[in-house]
């Protein structure tokens, strides 16, 4: 676990490369892990949220909020290494780096969705819109948990091979 994390910190401008699964997951782990202890100690502290923004189409309203400021200052931190490591790890199933466009993709898609919908009168049922809103992220997370291309490929020598 503690080299998983040592590599993607010390390649956290690295996009070039391969990057196999397991470190990748277990970056993204210890990410999670991270936020989590910073939310609880945010909340222990009863620090309040930097900002709540609302946005109101008919029927329905989205909210978004900007996280507190510990959980704020270490989001940055952990997040370059995080996309040099998924862009890695795209590379190590064959697949350009450029398939996590799709991720920032979900949001636009709702409320594109959305708007569309209610000018049209028709205002598609919310489950629907999350379906939709979901769907990129879900289709990068499997490329993401896809098996390694084994032996050489266009990005670079096997990491698996290289570790050992």
């Amino acid at each position: 676990m503690a080299d998983a994390v040592r590599r993607c910190l010390r390649k956290f401008l690295t996009f070039s490369g391969r990057a196999p699964r397991a470190e990748l997951w277990k970056f993204a782990l210890i990410f999670v892990a991270a936020l989590t202890v910073c939310g609880m100690i945010e909340r222990a502290l009863g620090l309040p949220r930097l900002a709540v923004v609302s946005v109101e189409i008919p029927r329905t309203t989205f909210f978004a909020s900007i996280r507190e400021p510990l959980s704020a200052a270490t989001l940055p931190l952990w997040a370059l290494p995080l996309l040099s490591a998924a862009v890695r790890r795209l590379h190590d199933t064959d697949r350009r780096g450029m398939w996590l466009a799709l991720v920032p993709a979900s949001p636009v898609l709702l409320l594109v969705a959305g708007v569309l919908g209610a000018g049209m009168g028709v205002m598609p049922s919310l489950p629907m819109l999350l379906l939709l809103a979901c769907l990129p992220a879900l289709a990068v997370t499997a490329l993401l948990a896809a098996p390694s291309r084994p032996g050489p490929n266009r990005f670079g020598p096997d990491p698996l091979d290289v570790l050992a």
